[in-house]
């Protein structure tokens, strides 16, 4: 075994550099083996029940925030178009949506002068149950 600048490692040296790169190696091993693949919906992943309705809200407050970004809104500013204060905008834009209903995220949208559409269809018979889907045009 050598070090970087092509020197000879004896002894004990030598027995901790194996002993480090080996539990190094299981360790990765490890944790390469706590990795798993999840579903395209983190909150179903973490195991919320209710994963539509986050999902959501998720995607309404980023078409809000999107249009706020857009047009160059401050948070304070933002707070008088959507007649919210700048702490509730801060919470929007920091996607902590606790205080936010589907509805009121359409409502924000509204007042900023976007349009809502909802769209009501079958489910396809692949699928076990409905399902709520936000779309962006």
């Amino acid at each position: 075994m050598r070090t970087l600048d092509g020197n000879r490692i004896t002894g004990f040296n030598a027995d901790m550099a194996k002993a480090t790169r080996s539990s190094m190696g299981s360790r990765i091993a490890e944790q390469e083996q706590l990795v798993a693949h999840g579903t395209r919906n983190v909150f179903a992943d973490l195991g919320f029940t209710d994963v539509a309705t986050r999902q959501a809200k998720l995607r309404l407050a980023y078409e809000l925030n999107q249009v706020l970004k857009h047009r160059g809104l401050t948070q304070t500013a933002a707070a008088r178009v959507l007649g919210l204060s700048q702490t509730k905008v801060s919470a929007l834009k920091n996607y902590s949506l606790a205080g936010f209903p589907v509805d009121r995220l359409m409502n924000l949208l509204i007042a900023v002068g976007q349009n809502i559409q909802i769209v009501i269809h079958r489910k396809s018979r692949s699928r076990k149950g409905g399902r709520i889907t936000v779309v962006a045009v």
